[in-house]
C-alpha cells in the first residue's frame, strides 16, 4: 500500500491543503481550511532547512487570517526570507465560522427525507 504514493498523497492533503502550508518558490504560504469543529491545532513543519512551530488557533476578535512570526505580525499569508538552521515561532489567528452548526443529516441535506441522521 506504501508503495503506491498514498503517504505522499495523504502528505499534501493534510499538511497543504488541510493546515495550508505550501512550499512555493518566494517562501511558505500559510492560508490553513481547518474544519469547523476545530478550535486550534499546533504543527512542526520543516522547510528549506529551517523549523516552523505553527500554532493555529480561530479567534472572534479577527474577520481574516492574522499571522505573527516571533511576535511580529506580517502582512499576508506569505512567509519570506526563511534562514537555514532557524527555529520560527509562528501563530496564526484564524476567523471563527459564522455557519450554522447542524446538529443531523436531515438539515444538512433535507431533500434526502432522511430522519436520525444516518441514511
Amino acid at each position: 500500500l506504501f508503495n503506491t504514493g498514498a503517504c505522499s498523497w495523504l502528505y499534501r492533503i493534510v499538511v497543504e491543503q488541510l493546515f495550508g502550508l505550501k512550499g512555493t518558490n518566494q517562501g511558505l504560504s500559510i492560508e490553513p481550511k481547518l474544519p469547523e469543529d476545530w478550535d486550534q491545532v499546533e504543527v512542526n513543519r520543516r522547510f528549506r532547512g529551517a523549523t516552523f512551530r505553527i500554532q493555529m488557533q480561530k479567534d472572534n476578535s479577527v474577520e481574516t487570517p492574522a499571522i505573527s512570526i516571533d511576535g511580529q505580525t506580517i502582512n499576508g499569508t506569505l512567509i519570506t526570507n526563511i534562514q537555514a538552521g532557524e527555529h520560527y515561532e509562528i501563530r496564526v489567528l484564524l476567523p471563527k465560522s459564522v455557519h450554522k452548526k447542524t446538529d443531523s443529516f436531515n438539515e444538512t441535506c433535507p431533500e434526502a427525507g432522511v430522519s436520525g441522521g444516518v441514511a
